[in-house]
C-alpha cells in the first residue's frame, strides 16, 4: 500500500509502506527509507499502486519536454549508488550509540560504499557532489573508529563533519536538479534529506 503524507511543515512524500508503528511510518521513498514520525505528520492519504503508477506516468510526460527526463536516466545509475545510503549515514552519524553496538558491521558497510564510490566514474558535473559524499563516508568511519576507542568526543566531532558534507552534497545537487528543470517532488526529496541532516546536527548540539 501507498501512503501520502503531508508533514507539517508543508512537504509531502509519497512511496511504499516498509514499516508503520504507533509512533511512526516509515516509507520507500524514491528508493530511500525515510522514516516520519507521527507528531510530525498533519495528514495521511492512502492510495493505491495503480494511482500512483499513472501519477508517474503523468509527471513523465509533463518534464520530457524540459529535458529532465533524458539528464536523470543518465545520472541516475551514479545518484543511486549514493542516495540509498544516505539516510543510514546520516542515522550512524547522529546516534553513536547504535552505532557503537555493532561497529564492525556499519564499518564494513562504510568500507564497501566507500570503495564502490571510489571506483565509479562520475560526470563532471556531479564530481563535487560525489566528492563531498565520500568526505562524509570517510568521517563517518573515523566517527566509528572513535567509538570504538571510547573517544567519544572525537566520534562527535566526526559525526557532525560527515553530516556537515553529506549536508553540502546534498546542496550541490539541489541546484544541479533545479538546472535541469527537476519536477516538485525530486526537489522534495532533497529538502527532505537536508531536513533529517539538520536534526541530526541538532541532536549533536549543533546549529544548522
Amino acid at each position: 500500500m501507498l501512503k501520502k503524507i503531508t508533514l507539517k511543515s508543508g512537504k509531502t512524500i509519497e512511496g511504499k509502506v516498509i514499516q508503520e508503528t504507533a509512533t511512526f511510518i516509515k516509507i520507500n521513498f524514491s528508493r530511500v527509507p525515510l522514516t516520519c514520525y507521527k507528531d510530525e505528520i498533519a495528514n495521511i492519504q492512502r492510495g493505491s499502486n495503480t494511482q500512483a503508477e499513472s501519477n508517474i506516468q503523468s509527471n513523465q510526460k509533463q518534464i520530457k519536454s524540459q529535458g529532465w527526463l533524458e539528464w536523470h536516466n543518465k545520472a541516475k545509475p551514479h545518484l543511486d549508488k549514493v542516495t540509498a545510503r544516505l539516510e543510514s549515514i546520516g542515522s550512524a552519524a547522529s546516534n553513536p550509540i547504535h552505532v557503537k553496538s555493532n561497529p564492525n558491521k556499519v564499518l564494513n558497510t562504510i568500507n564497501s560504499d566507500i570503495n564502490k564510490l571510489n571506483s565509479s566514474n562520475p560526470p563532471q558535473e556531479l564530481a563535487s557532489f560525489y566528492n563531498d559524499i565520500k568526505n562524509s563516508f570517510e568521517h563517518t568511519k573515523k566517527q566509528i573508529l572513535a567509538l570504538t576507542k571510547n573517544k567519544n568526543q572525537q566520534a562527535i566531532n566526526h559525526a557532525v563533519q560527515s553530516l556537515q558534507y553529506s549536508k553540502k552534497a546534498l546542496l550541490k545537487l539541489k541546484k544541479i536538479f533545479i538546472k535541469h528543470s527537476a519536477p516538485k517532488e525530486k526537489i522534495d526529496e532533497i529538502d527532505f534529506l537536508i531536513d533529517a541532516n539538520n536534526k541530526g546536527l541538532a541532536m549533536l548540539g549543533y546549529a544548522k
